[in-house]
């Protein structure tokens, strides 16, 4: 399926270690390139209560506004949903600015 010169070519998923990715083609500058979207995982430490969720997941979304961020305080675990992995950098930042520890990975 193809699509007219400078449009998107087609969006897609597909199941990739029992979690979908969505997978969106499309051209930049002429050249064929794709983007992943799926899941990133980060262990951040230092989340309590409900205002840390809520610093953590206004962080992310700084960065990646469409983002779905879920966290489980217990776990120290902050799943994105929607954000490519070389966004990763810049929410690691994010979240690091407001006062938390996010684990090297």
């Amino acid at each position: 399926m193809a699509a007219p010169e400078g449009c998107l070519a087609l969006i897609d998923a597909a199941a990739i270690d029992s979690q979908w990715r969505f997978v969106l083609f499309g051209r930049v500058d002429g050249a064929h390139a794709a983007w992943f979207l799926g899941i990133m995982e980060l262990k951040v430490a230092g989340m309590s209560c409900q205002h840390c969720v809520k610093s953590v997941t206004e962080a992310v979304h700084s960065v990646v506004p469409g983002a779905s961020v879920n966290i489980e305080l217990a776990e120290g675990s902050v799943k994105i949903d929607g954000s490519a992995d070389d966004n990763r950098p810049a929410i690691v930042q994010a979240i690091e600015d407001q006062g938390y520890e996010v684990a090297a990975q």
